[in-house]
């Protein structure tokens, strides 16, 4: 294992430390505080919005041996607040080399069933990284995302796989190396079936809807006749 070493999470959420993609990246931060590792948490929203907030991430990233981005996937890229962390960076280091080597990697999680879902915003975090001057160390993808809504990772009840899943990919990072396949796999392995991940999804969205006042969900009025 190589010698502890200081990390930065960034969350693209616009939600912040409230998101799914914060307990996402907090779990591995935690999971590399245990073997000796220091982290900073950084909101991407915040970070563009004050300019107290950006000296700061701009230190830490320049410090940093690893950099690890959670965001949730915004159709099929990011959401604006991270790209526009992205071509600031990209700016900065354009003209300043960090002091030693840098690694990246990307956790993307979405609603949709599927993980595979979230392989193009991988693939946009994989061509920044490139483009910066990191190392592209891997990406992690989950679906099934609004499982976790609400509900704290631990290694127990529903969340456990994904609780192992970040464990096993903080141990690959803080030996030094890129995310396994095995990491990656386990990580988008569905928390459930996937019918009925659909069949709570459908019965939630009639439930908002009803408390919302919709009563008539495949309401078409502007239709034209024919239509």
């Amino acid at each position: 294992m190589s010698a502890p070493g200081q990390a930065v999470l960034l969350i693209g959420s616009p939600r912040g430390g409230r998101s799914t993609s914060a307990q996402l990246g907090e779990v591995l931060v935690a999971g590399l505080k245990k073997r000796g590792w220091t982290a900073t948490t950084h909101v991407a929203r915040t970070a563009i919005a004050n300019t107290s907030s950006w000296s700061e991430l701009e230190r830490a990233a320049a410090a940093a041996e690893l950099v690890i981005v959670a965001t949730p996937l915004y159709v099929d890229s990011l959401p604006a607040p991270l790209i526009e962390t992205f071509e600031r960076l990209h700016a900065l280091r354009r003209t300043a080399t960090p002091p030693q080597a840098q690694r990246l990697i990307a956790v993307v999680n979405s609603g949709f069933p599927e993980a595979s879902q979230n392989d193009t915003a991988l693939a946009i975090c994989r061509c920044f990284a490139r483009r910066a001057g990191f190392h592209w160390d891997g990406g992690l993808a989950l679906g099934m995302g609004g499982a976790l809504s609400g509900h704290a990772i631990t290694e127990h009840g529903r969340t456990h796989a994904v609780a192992a899943a970040l464990h096993r990919a903080a141990d690959e990072l803080a030996a030094g190396g890129p995310l396994s396949a095995g990491a990656i796999q386990a990580l988008a392995r569905p928390m459930m079936p996937v019918w009925l991940y659909r069949l709570i999804a459908e019965v939630s969205f009639r439930i908002a809807a009803w408390r919302y006042g919709t009563r008539h969900l495949g309401a078409r009025p502007y239709a034209r006749e024919d239509d």
